[in-house]
């Protein structure tokens, strides 16, 4: 496995200014726009007012689309319908392979489902009863970045539908339509002209960020660290960057290191509604699902970092190009080689509980899920983070350590999490097993890995399960090893939908 290179996050053009944090990731094609396509103002729902060049579109029960243009990594829109709004990702203004749809509300208003090619089975499907409204707009976000689709809603940070495409191919135009009984009212947001990607864009994750100012904290914001009192997550412009940092309610600002300084900032922004973790970090390595928050003024993005100092837990900027984590404290800005950084947690799209055990942490989680066995020796399924990776492997009691396999060794941690999500193993069949399964990982790349397990020598043994190289890996005897007959974990028993 190779390790991660810093420059492969530096998704941005060179530039001396930064631009507004609000703009969008949003780029121009070269496609001409629909002549049936008008913009226009449009009032939003419950009396909210849209941007102006909002496109309104009116779409009926016939399962016909019609396309606009896409901007260079997402689409936002709102939809009011009954049921099965149906968006299409192409190449062009039409319906043709490579395509991939997204069915909101589908199945009766039941299950939503991301189909390729217009063939079934659908690639990826979750339960959302009730997600549309013939009443009311409904405001979704449909993202993509390298191979990776995601869906979610409007504000929120997380996605509730997710689908890595193995053949990914060139987005340009996206369609909408509704069918199977209903008729619909869309406003879509348009593609912009380029601008500086905001720091969810750089990543394809939707932080939510949420303006403030005088020690305002807004609902479910991000507790990030502590020093007497709750420290926030937050982020703020200073000399021509926008830096993450400390939020001290008390203090009504908003803290950054930049320039050896503790900047004080009475306006800022904070992290809301977030699903993510800290995981120690050292150096230059950013792991593949590291959150940007922000930018140097030079344009290099700037990460979510915290260190332990002087009985702090302090929020800082991590520097890829620097190595270091910076902290705004006691009115400096000091740095560390060794902190902990922020990550996006992929298991907070499946709902599934990790609870953080050893090094103090606290004993086994009564709830722990019991995964294998070695001898005569429980084993637990657990993961820990490891060179850029965050990776499944197994627990024993009798030694609190976590041994994962990476880099054709076994590996041992002091510091993991232990699964308490009950569920199952089961055959791994196909690839649409895979839909049924929960990521509990990520590559270093930036790949999904599941929970395989092994029975080998007598021992029943989990790992990894690395879709790309088609095994599961397991840690045994001090080494990494591979096998092509494996179990995968599900929280449920597999029931393939119909329709």
């Amino acid at each position: 496995m190779a390790h991660i290179d810093p420059t492969g996050h530096r998704r941005y053009k060179e530039k001396k200014h930064l631009k507004s944090p609000t703009s969008g990731p949003e780029s121009p094609v070269s496609e001409p726009r629909p002549t049936e396509v008008q913009e226009r103002c449009a009032t939003g729902p419950q009396g909210t007012s849209n941007d102006c060049s909002s496109i309104e579109l009116e779409t009926e029960d016939k399962l016909e689309y019609r396309f606009v243009p896409a901007g260079s990594s997402c689409v936002n829109f709102k939809v009011r319908a009954p049921n099965d709004a149906h968006i299409a990702l192409t190449s062009g203004p039409e319906e043709s392979d490579p395509m991939l749809e997204v069915f909101i509300g589908g199945w009766k208003n039941t299950k939503s489902v991301i189909r390729k090619n217009r063939t079934k089975p659908d690639v990826a499907e979750v339960e959302t009863p009730d997600i549309l409204n013939a009443g009311e707009f409904r405001g979704f976000w449909i993202r993509w970045l390298d191979n990776v689709i995601t869906v979610g809603h409007e504000g929120a940070a997380a996605a509730f539908l997710s689908y890595e495409n193995p053949e990914p191919f060139p987005i340009k135009c996206v369609g909408v339509c509704t069918g199977w009984g209903a008729a619909g009212s869309w406003l879509i947001e348009p593609a912009k002209e380029e601008a500086a990607p905001t720091a969810s864009a750089l990543t394809g994750s939707v932080a939510c960020w949420i303006p403030v100012a005088n020690g305002e904290i807004p609902p479910n914001a991000v507790v990030g660290g502590s020093d007497g009192e709750d420290l926030y997550i937050g982020r703020a412009h200073h000399e021509g960057a926008l830096i993450p940092g400390k939020v001290v309610r008390s203090h009504g600002v908003c803290y950054v290191a930049w320039g050896g300084v503790e900047n004080p900032k009475a306006e800022y922004e904070v992290l809301c509604d977030f699903g993510g973790v800290f995981v120690p970090g050292t150096g230059s390595e950013i792991p593949a699902t590291a959150v940007p928050a922000g930018e140097t003024e030079d344009g290099e993005p700037l990460f979510i970092g915290r260190v332990n100092h002087e009985g702090t837990v302090t929020v800082g900027k991590v520097q890829p190009s620097h190595g270091v984590c910076y902290i705004p404290y006691g009115g400096q800005e000091l740095s560390f080689a060794e902190y902990e950084i922020f990550l996006t947690r992929w298991d907070n799209l499946h709902e599934m509980e990790w609870v953080p055990v050893g090094e103090g942490d606290g004993p086994m989680p009564p709830t722990a899920v019991i995964g294998g066995h070695l001898d005569r020796t429980t084993l637990y399924i657990g993961r820990s983070f490891h060179e850029g990776s965050i990776t499944p492997g197994y627990v024993s009691r009798e030694n609190s350590e976590c041994a994962l396999p990476w880099g054709g060794k076994m590996h041992r941690k002091r510091r993991y999490e232990v699964l308490c999500t009950p569920g199952e193993f089961v055959p791994f069949n196909d690839d649409t097993t895979l839909l049924h399964a929960t990521p509990a990982g990520v590559s270093e790349q930036g790949e999904p890995l599941y929970i395989g397990r092994v029975s080998h020598e007598g021992n029943l043994i989990s790992g990894k399960i690395q879709r790309s190289h088609q095994v599961c890996y397991i840690p045994y005897d001090g080494k990494e090893l591979n096998f092509k007959d494996y179990e995968i974990f599900v929280r449920s028993p597999i029931a393939p939908l119909r329709r």
